[in-house]
């Protein structure tokens, strides 16, 4: 199984990735194909952590309906202002379009509407496998993600990952 873990950018998918870093049969990784925008090989039992591939999802689900789409979402606010912050959320310009200002709160804020609702309606709307998490998530339900792809590893480690911080702002 391919596990793909995607979201706005800011929610935690550094995170993610080292979490599943304790899962024994998958390998994990964050952002490894990030600059190829063509290459999107995974190999099978790996977690891919990118929110990058939000911009392939289509093609993506089309080469590997059979994966699990983890939908990171992380707590409106926080991912906004944190979004805001990155110089890289220029290259979003577009969504000026969809603002009444060039306030990069503001900007930011449609785009984490944008980019969730859009995951949301294509992964519900191709019927693949798709689960929504929390971040950071709750421990019944980082288990209950652990236990969906049917890990073996060691969970606590797992767990323990999601109390630090990698990649703040």
């Amino acid at each position: 199984m391919r596990v793909f873990a995607l979201g706005t950018g800011r929610c935690c998918s550094m995170t993610f990735s080292k979490a599943c870093e304790h899962f024994y049969d998958y390998t994990s990784g964050h952002e490894t194909k990030a600059g190829s925008f063509n290459d999107l090989n995974y190999i099978d039992n790996h977690i891919e952590s990118d929110a990058h591939l939000f911009w392939r999802l289509p093609r993506l689900i089309s080469l590997y309906p059979n994966a699990l789409y983890v939908h990171l979402i992380r707590e409106k606010r926080s991912c906004v202002k944190s979004l805001a912050k990155r110089k890289s959320i220029d290259k979003y310009a577009s969504f000026t379009e969809m603002c009444d200002s060039f306030d990069r709160i503001e900007i930011c804020d449609n785009f984490y509407d944008f980019v969730n609702d859009t995951i949301e309606v294509y992964c519900k709307s191709l019927a693949v496998q798709y689960i929504k998490l929390w971040v950071p998530p709750t421990k019944e339900l980082w288990f209950e993600f652990y236990t969906r792809i049917n890990s073996v590893g060691n969970f606590e480690n797992s767990w323990s990952e999601w109390a630090r911080r990698y990649n703040a702002s």
